[in-house]
C-alpha cells in the first residue's frame, strides 16, 4: 500500500511537526500549510542594492544561477536583490536559518539579525543561532545578496522544531510585503 509514495521536505516537516504533538497536552494542533507564495525580490544592476530597481517578483528563496543571469534587464555578474516580506512558522519551537550562497548574503528576522556574510566567496553555508518563533505566527524577514562575478548561487534554508535536517523555506510560509 505504501510502494511508491513521495514525500517533500516541506511535507515531512509539516508530518513530524504534528506527530510531535499528537498525545501532548497542546490546545491547538499544527497550523496548516501556509497560503504565501513568495517574498518580493527586487533586484538591482549594482553589487550593493543601489540604482533603479531592474526586476521585482515574488518568489521562493532556492536559486542556483550558475553563470546566468536571473532574468532578462537584470546583469549575470555584478547584481544585487533583496527579498523581503514575512516568513510564518508551522509550529512552535526553536526554528534556526540556514543559506547556502555564492557571494554575500545576510538575514534579518523580526529585526535581528541572524546571518551576516557580505563577503566574496564561493559557495558557502552559512546557520545561524537558534530564534524561537510561535505557530501561525508572521515574522518580518529580510534577505539581501550580490553577486560580484562567476557563479551565483542563492538559497534560504531552515530547521525547523523536531527535525534533524535543514529544508528550503516553501513559498508557502512565505509573503510578500
Amino acid at each position: 500500500a505504501h510502494n511508491g509514495v513521495t514525500v517533500t521536505d516541506a511535507n515531512l516537516a509539516n508530518l513530524v511537526a504534528y506527530l510531535q504533538q499528537v498525545g501532548a497536552e497542546e490546545s491547538t494542533a499544527p497550523v496548516n500549510a501556509g497560503a504565501g507564495k513568495g517574498l518580493t525580490g527586487r533586484y538591482y544592476n549594482s553589487t550593493n542594492l543601489s540604482g533603479g530597481v531592474k526586476l521585482t517578483r515574488v518568489e521562493g528563496i532556492n536559486f542556483g544561477w550558475g553563470s546566468g543571469a536571473p532574468a532578462t534587464g537584470v546583469n549575470k555578474d555584478k547584481f544585487s536583490v533583496r527579498w523581503s516580506g514575512r516568513v510564518e512558522a508551522f509550529a512552535t519551537g526553536t526554528y534556526r536559518f540556514q543559506t547556502v550562497s555564492d557571494n554575500g548574503i545576510r538575514i534579518w528576522v523580526n529585526g535581528a539579525q541572524l546571518i551576516n556574510d557580505w563577503t566574496a566567496h564561493s559557495s558557502t553555508t552559512d546557520t545561524s543561532g537558534t530564534i524561537n518563533l510561535v505557530a501561525g505566527t508572521r515574522y518580518t524577514i529580510t534577505v539581501e545578496y550580490y553577486d560580484s562575478s562567476g557563479q551565483a548561487e542563492a538559497r534560504l534554508r531552515w530547521l525547523t522544531p523536531g527535525t534533524g535536517s535543514y529544508v528550503v523555506v516553501p513559498s508557502d510560509r512565505l509573503f510578500a510585503n
